[in-house]
Formats: structure tokens, sequence, C-alpha cells
């Protein structure tokens, strides 16, 4: 499997930002933070928005899946460390 997927942060519901907290066992801004680990968030978000189509989607399937986070113009990407 190899499916791609799109993600616009903002239109996560609050089950699925706290599916994602739970399985990242953090806040979701805790992933901006310089040096912090990007994959299980992204693993974590892949997982939530499959499982919208497809109920019986598994977290193990989302490891697959390619992934294109997208942000409203001007908006900074949650995933990148700000500019210094």
């Amino acid at each position: 499997m190899s499916d791609f997927i799109s993600i616009d942060i903002d239109e996560l519901t609050i089950d699925e930002i706290e599916a994602v907290e739970e399985i990242i066992d953090a806040s979701i801004e805790s992933v901006a933070k310089p040096g912090s680990c990007k994959g299980k968030f992204l693993h974590a978000l892949a997982f939530v928005v499959k499982r919208r189509e497809d109920p019986a989607f598994t977290i193990e399937q989302a490891g697959s899946l390619k992934i294109r986070v997208e942000r409203p113009a001007g908006k900074p990407d949650p995933t990148v460390p700000a500019a210094q």
C-alpha cells in the first residue's frame, strides 16, 4: 500500500486531535519544538484522517501512507521549527 493523502490540520475534529495526542503521548504543540520527533505525529495524523473514510483502518496501515500537510497561506508549519 502506498496511498497518498493530504491533511489540513485546521480541519481536525476535537476527537481527532485527542486521538493524535493520545498516540504521541504529548500535545500537538509539542511537535513544533526544535528537535522534536515528527514521525509519530505524522503517523497519528495519517491514521485519524484515513479512519474518516474507513473505520477499520489501523495504525499499522498508516505507516505506509505518503502525507502532504496543507496549511493556509502565511500559516507556519507546526512540524518545522521557526526561523531564528
